[in-house]
């Protein structure tokens, strides 16, 4: 796994949470487990914001890419949404 974060706030702003503009969820693949997400959003307090992630073996694993700039936040994620099973070391299944 890596993670790669630099993020840069106001300390004084007030607010706590982020505000969205955009976002969208589609399903790939014929197995309906791989997910893309996009979202743009809103945090007046943000001032710079760059963040990669690559995952994989875990719950949720996959690739995400975020930036932002100036109270403007965007992200890029695509991922699984199973969840692994460490002791049998395989994608856990919840399909009937």
């Amino acid at each position: 796994m890596i993670h790669f974060t630099i993020s840069i706030f106001n300390p004084w702003t007030r607010q706590t949470q982020y505000n969205e503009i955009w976002q969208r969820r589609w399903a790939l693949k014929e197995n309906g487990h791989k997910h893309l997400d996009v979202g743009f959003y809103r945090h007046r307090g943000m001032i710079f914001d760059i963040g990669i992630s690559v995952t994989h073996r875990q719950d949720h694993a996959g690739f995400s890419m975020s930036f932002g700039l100036l109270g403007f936040y965007g992200d890029v994620q695509f991922y699984d949404d199973r969840h692994w099973n460490t002791v049998e070391k395989k994608w856990e299944s919840h399909d009937t």
